[in-house]
């Protein structure tokens, strides 16, 4: 009798000591509140963007104005359009105030229209990892990453953390420019993507073969639009048509063939006849088809900077100021 009370009450003490264990894990801090979770300090690669005051656009515009140039500044005033270029010196200082600068350290981007990324290179990939997770705006309309001319396709896999943390942050459109994407990546970046309108892969290296798009995933994908990727020296769309017919069958299995109403190939050297029978035999015929193989040296994406065109600063200023959307490059 003495002995099983003794166990009794070993057992209500552990049970107090457990009790007590897990009100001390669930009590949170008593200065954490909402949209202010701890110091960007804390924050590191591969960790979900944190959830902090967006900086005002007027300290935005002070930046923008102390490291970019006057393109860029008009840009930025007249479309809330921030353009940087990670190959330039500038373009980096105005990064570095967001990771060094304890006075802007705290804060995200404001929600604006257009973010691009570009310039990408192996020496700077560290501090565009760090940007996109600490500094990436809660909403932008458009999203582009790009690869620097200066070198060769840069693995995607080295963002994908990043990419899966920012993507329901993108509603209109995203583009990807001169990577090499695994099939791993490309179904990640398209699952991440689901909730952006129109998804773009331009001179990209990517391997298609056996995907899979996220079955469970609620796609509201309108667009998909590949450029100069299925080419020979690339994907090798006409070298191994089930890269191509990959593709389509992943959006067939998922639900973004409810939602996609439009497919672009552009200067991909695969014939619209061979995009039509797959699509077909995965009765999506419905599906509005753009198609154009011919060779051109100044084709450009839609908004896009990284075109192999080139205007004036004179067209740049005409061009914004009748709100025309134009071709401009990127290096």
């Amino acid at each position: 009798m003495g002995c099983n009370a003794s166990k009794s009450n070993v057992k209500q003490n552990k049970k107090k000591q457990n009790n007590s264990k897990a009100q001390h894990m669930d009590k949170k801090p008593a200065n954490q509140k909402k949209g202010n979770q701890g110091p960007a300090s804390e924050a590191v690669d591969n960790q979900a963007p944190i959830k902090k005051e967006a900086m005002d656009l007027d300290t935005l515009s002070t930046l923008i104005e102390k490291h970019l140039n006057n393109n860029q500044q008009t840009h930025f005033k007249l479309k809330k359009k921030l353009d940087l270029r990670m190959n330039n010196i500038d373009d980096m200082k105005f990064i570095d105030e967001f990771l060094t600068n304890k006075e802007y350290s705290e804060y995200a981007l404001p929600d604006i229209n257009e973010l691009w990324l570009e310039g990408i290179k192996p020496d700077n990939k560290q501090k565009i990892k760090k940007f996109m997770n600490n500094h990436f705006p809660n909403s932008v309309k458009k999203f582009i990453m790009g690869v620097s001319p200066q070198v060769d396709h840069i693995r995607l896999n080295s963002f994908i953390g990043e990419i899966e943390n920012i993507g329901s942050h993108v509603s209109n459109s995203v583009a990807f420019h001169k990577f090499f994407i695994s099939k791993e990546s490309f179904e990640k970046t398209i699952n991440s993507f689901s909730q952006t309108k129109e998804i773009e892969f331009d001179e990209c290296n990517i391997t298609s073969v056996g995907s899979q798009f996220d079955n469970k995933a609620n796609f509201k994908t309108q667009h998909l639009k590949f450029s100069n990727t299925g080419t020979s020296k690339l994907s090798g769309w006409a070298d191994n048509e089930e890269e191509f017919s990959s593709i389509v069958s992943a959006i067939a299995n998922s639900s973004l063939k409810d939602s996609l109403t439009k497919f672009t190939s552009i200067f991909n050297q695969f014939d619209l006849h061979l995009i039509n029978k797959y699509f077909a035999k995965e009765n999506m015929s419905d599906v509005n088809i753009i198609h154009d193989d011919e060779e051109s040296s100044d084709y450009s994406y839609e908004g896009n900077s990284l075109s192999n065109s080139e205007e004036s600063d004179e067209e740049q200023a005409a061009s914004e100021e009748s709100s025309e959307e134009s071709s401009e490059k990127g290096d």
